[in-house]
């Protein structure tokens, strides 16, 4: 994850992604901002970033079978 305003990854973020059954699976991201979430069933997913002191991320994703899905998100800082 990478702030609007700079450059910067957010090493250490939680992801979590949702599907409409309202099942939830999460990750942490490493020290380049990535996270994966292996084996997710085909499907649409919400998907959250929280990271202390910004506010929190939200996108809708589309999952295909075999393939790997991509999302950029931007979190603000919070005053």
């Amino acid at each position: 994850m990478k702030p609007r305003s700079s450059v910067s990854v957010f090493q250490g973020s939680q992801e979590f992604i949702r599907n409409s059954c309202g099942t939830s699976i999460g990750a942490i991201s490493d020290d380049k901002g990535f996270f994966s979430i292996p084996n997710v069933p085909p499907g649409t997913y919400d998907v959250r970033v929280t990271f202390v002191g910004y506010s929190d991320s939200q996108a809708s994703v589309q999952v295909s079978a075999g393939e790997v899905t991509m999302s950029a998100m931007m979190i603000l800082e919070t005053h």
